[in-house]
């Protein structure tokens, strides 16, 4: 089965409560009750499901906490790590799946309630949230860099 994939704009309502998207609501496995959420260095949000964050947790716990660079790594990360709850409201005959964004991961997406749009984008497992001019940028800064990428990392 394929991972998250695709593009879907969406709104936080005035609690800060963010549908996801069926086509990724789909994927999420029945049983997850949270998603982990982690602040990226470009202003976005990274979300996992509890199974593919374990594989990013069983790699940190592998580095040496008496390595002050390995450790710095893992402080950097867990200090831009949150668990947010994963709702879901049953709507006749489909389920709505939601989560909240705190205030402080909506500061680091540089949303508000006047400027509440944001763009959720698949990733394989995880999607990440971006507001979009955020992420217009980031593509654009960065669209001489896919050939290089692809054919370092893909071939």
């Amino acid at each position: 089965m394929s991972g998250f994939v695709g593009k879907s704009i969406h709104s936080l309502d005035d609690k800060g409560r963010l549908v996801i998207p069926s086509k990724f609501a789909k994927k999420i496995a029945a049983d997850t009750a949270s998603l982990f959420v982690m602040k990226t260095p470009e202003g976005a949000l990274d979300l996992y499901e509890p199974k593919a964050w374990e594989e990013k947790e069983r790699a940190l716990a592998k580095l040496d906490d008496l390595k002050s660079e390995e450790r710095l790594l893992k402080t950097l990360l867990y200090q831009s790590l949150e668990e947010a709850e994963l709702s879901r409201t049953a709507v006749k005959d489909s389920v709505t799946h939601r989560i909240v964004i705190t205030k402080d991961l909506q500061e680091h997406l540089g949303v508000s309630k006047d400027a509440n749009e944001v763009v959720l984008v698949g990733g394989g497992n995880k999607f990440s949230i971006w507001k979009p001019e955020k992420l217009q940028r980031a593509v654009s800064e960065n669209q001489e860099m896919l050939e290089t990428l692809t054919s370092r990392h893909l071939q």
